[in-house]
């Protein structure tokens, strides 16, 4: 009995779980369900049905920018875009050649200007707008009508947006998130104040780094260029000082000298204090900050360079945090900004580049026979074809088992239930609660095709017999396995261990880049903004490299794991080395040997080349903490070459290098 009584007790906690989790997604779906039912209704209401399609891409823009600050322009921009991408797809509709063309042409634009590795999936939602508006055409005499249920269903999402963010949930700006920020820094500077270091305050720290880095990369695609990007790379900057000295007081026994704490303790109170001021109150506490550098006396060491650098990096945060580091003059033009974002991504090597020929293929081949093929609803295999297809090949060839299964048992649902339905009315609460229950899924996932297919064949089903549209779809959802199959093996596919060798191709140039950084800091003084965002880059591609790992099915993940923690290690030790030369740590009459120094370690560092062993740590400096980093420098630095050119890393390797000498020339076995 009590086992009974244990098991239903079980049950029944199991079942308040599945509960909970299932009215949070309700209720985070919410305010996107009742904007696609409301929108949808007045659509039908004062434009038709065959005008439907619209509100679908309409409402995916609703849901990737509900949680996002929206400005003026950012309206202007969706505005001026909807039109923009109406207009090319009614043109696309109206001969195979333009057809052609402009699928080649706008989702490979899409790709390049609004995705980019770490934000994969930023072309989607007016790509679906072109798309979607494309597949259902109404009759050239229709066209100026479709152009203005567009420019109404955008209008009605801006008013949305608006609302939403009034009265559902307000997104944070850019300066609300800085301000916490500080704060969250502040808190965790005092508590290692309080003694506490070891790898729960390490990893406290390098969740609030990777969130400052992650708001960094997002503020960069603004086309303003962003005032706010700068902003989070410094303070990306300060959370590593504090991780570099959390990290090197555990290699100490995790043990912080009284004189870290009553730092600690002043730095917090300082952050704290740029996070309550604005106006002539961060301005005077610019002026007590620049006095501090210039007149506190610290002994050389560790802390002296922590102190310097920290509060390097606080005053031109206080000066970026100005207004008026809004209108700098060195900020991008629009033009500059747009040549130099593609300059970078069109190459085939990128993955911009990559997965906007892929798509730009599947949708011109699916599109154009679509067109050829004059039989109602060939637009479902275009449309199959653009949800299958993802930015990652393993993406892909999870969505190309999961949507069958799931299109399948949608077919089936709809087989069951349409018959019973009472009329018209009650087919379309059917497709709208459908719809609502799609939201609620998972993208990606078995069941959320489910929700889809029965909302498009109950549509459907109002004017074709029901096994005449189940089997077409299946039919269609076949054609588009087979194309996205197709482009996907042989154009230029991204699986995730490809993505992982060049995120490791891109670190390691990334140590070479910071080199050379080093040897212009020791001619003349590098803004902090450039370290920083050269940071930014690195952690982002780090964390990026994590994550693929795990899905890569690389069989000995341990090792290629340990390399990356190794190029960390690394990057984190250069900054310390940076900072040492601008806190003056390293005497000017070692610059010259240091110059020589970061030529020779940057240019076998990548890539990694025959000899690299053979450096040694070569002590000249007067400091015994440069000395000391250094020292840790290269021992990483060896390790990193041993783990690179082991076998279990062989898959990571640049292709035709020469890394396979490496450790021949020492004349040292792999370990």
């Amino acid at each position: 009995m009590a086992c009974g009584k244990k098991g239903n007790s079980g049950g029944a906690a199991a079942c308040a779980g599945y509960g909970r989790e299932l009215w949070g997604r309700v209720r985070d779906a919410g305010p996107i369900i009742l904007f696609n039912l409301v929108l949808s209704l007045l659509v039908m209401e004062l434009f038709g049905t065959e005008y439907l399609m619209t509100t679908a891409g309409i409402t995916a823009i609703f849901q990737s920018r509900r949680d996002r600050e929206n400005r003026l322009p950012d309206f202007a921009g969706m505005f001026c875009l909807s039109l923009l991408l109406c207009a090319l797809a009614l043109a696309a509709t109206l001969h195979v050649g333009l057809c052609i063309l402009l699928n080649l042409a706008v989702p490979f634009a899409l790709v390049l200007l609004q995705s980019n590795q770490f934000a994969p999936k930023g072309y989607f939602p007016y790509a679906m707008c072109f798309v979607f508006q494309e597949l259902r055409p109404p009759q050239p005499l229709a066209f100026g009508i479709q152009l203005l249920v567009t420019a109404f269903c955008t209008l009605a999402l801006i008013l949305a947006l608006l609302l939403h963010a009034r009265w559902v949930r307000r997104p944070a700006s850019g300066e609300e998130a800085a301000r916490q920020s500080l704060l969250t820094l502040a808190g965790l500077l005092d508590r290692m104040a309080d003694g506490e270091v070891g790898e729960p305050m390490e990893r406290a720290l390098s969740d609030l780094e990777k969130s400052l880095h992650t708001q960094a990369a997002a503020h960069r695609t603004d086309w303003d260029g962003g005032r706010w990007e700068k902003v989070f790379d410094l303070l990306g900057t300060l959370v590593q000082r504090a991780a570099y000295l959390a990290s090197d007081a555990a290699r100490q026994e995790g043990v912080l000298p009284p004189e870290h704490q009553e730092v600690l303790r002043q730095l917090s109170g300082l952050l704290r204090e740029a996070e309550a001021s604005g106006g002539g109150g961060r301005a005077a506490l610019l002026a007590r900050a620049q006095a501090l550098l210039a007149d506190t006396e610290l002994p050389d060491g560790r802390l002296r360079i922590f102190y310097r650098g920290f509060l390097r990096t606080l005053i031109l945060l206080l000066q970026r945090a100005e207004p008026a580091a809004g209108r700098e003059a060195l900020r991008p033009a629009f033009w500059a900004l747009l040549g130099s974002r593609l300059r970078d991504r069109i190459r085939l090597d990128s993955f911009q580049g990559r997965f906007a020929l892929r798509l730009a293929v599947v949708m011109t081949v699916s599109c154009t026979v679509s067109m050829l093929w004059d039989v109602e609803r060939s637009y479902w295999f275009p449309l199959h074809a653009f949800l299958l297809l993802q930015p990652s090949y393993e993406d892909s060839a999870r969505r190309m088992r999961t949507r069958p299964i799931g299109t399948a048992l949608g077919c089936l649902l709809v087989s069951l239930v349409y018959p019973h339905l009472p009329g018209t009315y009650g087919a379309f609460a059917f497709a709208f609660f459908m719809s609502a229950c799609m939201y609620c899924a998972t993208p990606g996932t078995w069941n959320q095709p489910i929700f889809a297919t029965a909302f498009a064949l109950t549509m459907a089903s109002m004017t074709t017999d029901v096994p005449v549209v189940v089997y077409y779809r299946l039919f269609c959802l076949l054609l588009a396995i087979a194309l996205v199959l197709l482009v996907n093996r042989f154009l230029l596919p991204t699986r995730r261990v490809d993505q992982l060798r060049r995120n490791l191709k891109t670190l390691l140039l990334l140590h070479r880049q910071y080199w050379d950084i080093i040897r212009v800091t020791l001619r003349e003084p590098v803004d902090l903004a450039v370290t920083s965002e050269i940071l930014t880059q690195f952690h982002l591609i780090y964390e990026e490299s994590l994550d693929d790992l795990t899905q890569s099915g690389l069989p000995d993940q341990e090792t290629c794991r340990a390399l990356l923690l190794t190029l960390w290690r690394m990057f984190s030790e250069l900054e310390q080395i940076e900072y040492g030369i601008q806190t003056g740590a390293v005497e000017p009459e070692e610059y010259l040997f240091l110059d020589a120094l970061a030529e020779e370690v940057g240019e076998r560092t990548y890539p990694p080349q025959p000899g690299i062993l053979k450096l040694a740590p070569r002590v000249t400096f007067r400091e015994e903490t440069v000395n000391g980093i250094f020292r840790r420098y290269m021992e990483n630095l060896l390790q990193m070459v041993r783990l690179y050119s082991s076998d279990a890393c062989q898959a990571l390797r640049m292709r035709h290098g020469p890394v396979e000498e490496i450790l021949s020339s020492k004349g040292t076995a792999p370990h």
